[in-house]
């Protein structure tokens, strides 16, 4: 049922996807041709009425439905293919045209964005990405874990007294608990992922910002289409990671190089920055990267606590 499940999930995406970006210049084969708008009556000049916006033509043949299911869930037309190539070769001319006011022609982030989240989450569910960690050996994890925090807080065993105990129970308790119910525990953590994936965005702005400090030219909104584009990438990246995987491991473990020079190109296109501006800036940001993946995974088990 977990199969099934995933490929719901990519359904799901695709549709929520399409019900948040406007359907500028798109066909309306298989429709119905009408002289005025069925939604308020006005007469029709156009593929859309200019009165209440509604399409001129709705479909009412069961292949115009499907011909509309296929496009809205997988977006074979237009835009996909001309945003795609952009994003993976050219990513800094699309971030920069969508800032600079080209919506009609692509995608835009947010829908990108949020059918990446459920294909990636789906792809990973088929291919057991997600599945708990054996914790057969649970209890001498713990201890082992506990004694590295104690080092690393240079206490001795021999001193501990109440206050030194509660110190340690941020590792002794959750890993307690994932020790009880392993299963449980990962399960929550992938609903949470699945759900709060959003905010990677406002972390990663955060670390954008940091690249560009109190300049006039660059906005938080030019650094949050930045940032969603970015990680729309990263996420088909281990989508496409994740399937190749299957048959070409060694091929799969090369997409590690790929986002320092994602973000390289990315940041001189839509920044207009040199080379070097560029590289010192996507190393930066690789760092910058690594820790809000971590700030987000620490979220995720702070939401993921169970009784």
């Amino acid at each position: 049922m977990g199969e099934f499940e995933a490929i719901g999930d990519a359904v799901t995406g695709g549709i929520i996807g399409r019900a948040v970006e406007p359907k500028a210049g798109e066909s309306a084969d298989g429709h119905t041709h009408e002289t005025n708008c069925l939604n308020c009556g006005a007469a029709l000049a156009g593929p859309y009425c200019h009165e209440c916006g509604q399409h001129a033509h709705v479909h009412r043949t069961l292949s115009a439905f499907f011909h509309d299911f296929l496009h809205g869930v997988l977006h074979f037309e237009g835009k996909i293919w001309r945003t795609l190539p952009l994003l993976v070769w050219k990513p800094g001319l699309l971030t920069r045209a969508y800032i600079d006011g080209q919506r009609a022609r692509f995608l835009s982030p947010v829908a990108l964005f949020l059918f990446g989240v459920f294909l990636t989450f789906a792809v990973m569910g088929l291919a057991g990405a997600l599945k708990a960690p054996n914790f057969k050996n649970g209890n001498a994890q713990i201890e082992t874990l506990n004694a590295r925090a104690l080092k690393d807080r240079n206490i001795k065993p021999e001193t501990l007294d109440l206050e030194t105990t509660g110190l340690v129970s941020w590792v002794r308790e959750p890993l307690e608990k994932a020790r009880q119910n392993p299963e449980l525990l990962f399960y929550k953590l992938k609903t949470n992922a699945y759900k709060f994936s959003w905010a990677l965005i406002p972390i990663s702005v955060a670390f954008v910002w940091l690249l560009f400090p109190f300049s006039r030219r660059f906005r938080l909104y030019d650094h949050a289409v930045f940032v969603t584009y970015s990680l729309c990438f990263m996420m088909l990246l281990l989508a496409a990671a994740t399937l190749i995987g299957f048959v070409a491991s060694p091929i799969a473990s090369l997409a590690w190089l790929v986002p320092p020079l994602h973000m390289y190109r990315q940041l001189r296109g839509a920044y207009g920055v040199g080379r070097w501006g560029g590289i010192w800036r996507a190393a930066a940001l690789s760092i910058f990267a690594f820790i809000a993946v971590s700030l987000f995974i620490s979220l995720l088990v702070g939401i993921g606590e169970f009784d």
